[in-house]
C-alpha cells in the first residue's frame, strides 16, 4: 500500500516501507537474481539551486566507507562536460570516481552526455531508449556495491528537454530520493516538497536541511521537522552555515570570470567566504558591507564611490564588472589595505551567475573542506536513521 492514513489537512501521509507485491522494474528483475542481496539506490535531488548536494553526496559517502560499506557514484547523464586528457567527461563523474576510488570507467559512471546544441535540435528525442540505456549502466555498476548514490543532473521532475526523463527513471530505478534544501523560505520549502512527495508517488523519503543559520536551528527544527514528519517526510537532520565550506580562492575567481588584476597579485592565495553586490548608496553600502568579513565586492567599474566603501571594510577582493578599470584613488587605496582588484569583461549579473556557479562546484575539492564535510555530516545529520530508511545495513566503523 502507498499511502495510509491522512493528516487531517486533505494530504495522506507517505508509507512507502509496506510494499507486499513484487513488480517487474529495474531493481526487482536485475538487482536480485538467484536471492542476492539488492543494492541500496539513493537519489540525491534538491528543490533549488546551491543547497549543497555534494555537500551530503560527499558526507554520506565518507561516512558509509569508514563504515566498510561498498559506495558507488552514477549520474544519469551530463549536459556540462570538461575536456581532460583530450576526452569530454562530465566533472561530477570525474571527481566522485577519484574521491572513491571507484573503479568502473568513467562513461560508466555517466553514460550519456547531451550537448545544449543536441537540446535545440528540432527532432523530438526518444526519451524511452535513453532511460532504457542509463537503467542498463546503472546495472551494471552496481554489481559489488552495497549502495549506489546518484546525482541529480536537471531536478527530479526535469530532463526531459534532454531526452531523458528523470523522474521516470527514479521510479523504474526504484531509487530512494533524499532531498537537499535550505531553510531561507520555509513555506515555500514545504510546498515544494509536498509537490515533490506526490510526483514521486511515495519515493521521497526525506529530506536534509543545509547552510542553516546557527541561531535559527533549534526553532526550524521544531517547527518544519513537526510539520514534515507528519505529512511522511522524514527530517533526517539541520546541518548549519559554515563560512569555511562556501570559500573560493581569489585565484579561481579570477579564472572563472577571465579576469585581470589591476593591483594585489600577492594576495591571490586568499579565500572569499561571500560574494556582495555594491549597487546602493554610498551611506547604505558601508552598512551592508560592514556585516560580513572576507568577501568580494561586484560592482561596476564605473562606480569608485561604492568601491572606495567596500575598501573600507573587511574585503577580500573588488570584482569590477564591464571591462572597466578604477580610478587612480581606487587604486591607490586598494594598495594601501591590500586588495586586489579584478577587472572582468562580463556584466554584473553574468558576474554574479558564474560566481554562484564557481561555490557550487569548486568549494569542497580541498583534503581540508572534505574532512570539514565528513565531520559535519556525522554531527548533525541522523545517518542511522536514513539508512534504515534506505535499507542500508551499517556496520561497525572501520578503524
Amino acid at each position: 500500500m502507498r499511502f495510509s492514513g491522512n493528516s487531517g489537512d486533505g494530504y495522506k501521509s507517505s508509507s512507502r516501507f509496506s510494499r507486499a507485491k513484487r513488480c517487474n522494474c529495474y531493481r526487482c528483475t536485475n538487482n536480485n537474481k538467484g536471492g542476492t542481496k539488492m543494492t541500496a539506490t539513493i537519489y540525491i535531488g534538491a528543490i533549488s539551486r546551491f543547497t549543497g548536494r555534494h555537500f551530503v553526496t560527499i558526507g554520506l559517502a565518507k561516512n558509509l566507507q569508514e563504515r566498510g560499506i561498498k559506495v558507488g557514484y552514477f549520474k544519469p547523464y551530463s549536459i556540462n562536460t570538461i575536456r581532460k586528457s583530450g576526452k569530454l567527461i562530465d566533472e561530477d563523474a570525474s571527481f566522485f570516481k577519484q574521491l572513491l576510488g571507484l573503479q568502473e570507467h568513467i562513461q560508466a559512471i555517466c553514460p550519456l552526455s547531451v550537448s545544449e546544441s543536441q537540446i535545440w535540435q528540432t527532432r523530438k528525442l526518444n526519451i524511452s531508449d535513453r532511460t532504457r540505456l542509463i537503467l542498463s549502466s546503472l546495472n551494471r555498476i552496481n554489481k559489488g556495491k552495497d549502495v549506489i548514490l546518484i546525482g541529480q543532473v536537471l531536478g527530479v521532475c526535469s530532463g526531459c528537454c534532454a531526452g531523458i526523463s528523470e523522474r521516470k527513471f527514479i521510479k523504474q530505478s526504484r531509487a530512494n530520493v533524499i532531498v537537499v534544501a535550505k531553510t531561507d523560505e520555509p513555506l515555500e520549502t514545504v510546498d515544494k516538497l509536498l509537490c515533490l512527495q506526490s510526483c514521486l508517488e511515495g519515493r521521497l523519503v526525506g529530506v536534509i536541511f543545509n547552510k542553516v543559520p546557527l541561531q535559527h536551528i533549534n526553532h526550524m527544527a521544531n517547527r518544519l521537522k513537526t510539520f514534515l514528519e507528519k505529512y511522511g517526510i522524514h527530517v533526517y537532520g539541520f546541518v548549519p552555515h559554515d563560512p569555511m565550506l562556501g570559500s573560493v580562492q581569489v585565484s579561481d575567481i579570477i579564472e572563472t570570470l577571465r579576469g585581470h588584476v589591476i593591483i594585489g597579485t600577492e594576495r591571490l592565495n586568499q579565500y572569499v567566504e561571500r560574494f556582495m553586490i555594491g549597487a546602493m548608496s554610498v551611506a547604505n553600502a558601508l552598512k551592508y558591507f560592514r556585516r560580513y568579513p572576507n568577501k568580494a565586492v561586484i560592482t561596476g567599474g564605473d562606480r569608485a564611490d561604492i568601491q572606495l566603501a567596500a575598501l573600507e571594510t573587511s574585503t577580500r577582493c573588488l570584482i569590477l564588472t564591464g571591462n572597466l578599470e578604477p580610478c587612480a584613488p581606487v587604486i591607490a587605496k586598494a594598495d594601501e589595505v591590500g586588495v586586489p582588484i579584478i577587472v572582468v569583461p562580463f556584466d554584473t549579473a553574468t558576474t554574479i551567475e558564474k560566481c554562484e556557479a564557481l561555490i557550487d562546484r569548486q568549494s569542497l575539492r580541498s583534503n581540508a573542506k572534505l574532512d570539514r564535510v565528513t565531520e559535519l555530516f556525522e554531527k548533525y545529520v541522523d545517518i542511522n536513521r536514513l539508512c534504515k530508511d534506505c535499507g542500508i545495513a551499517l556496520k561497525s566503523r572501520v578503524k
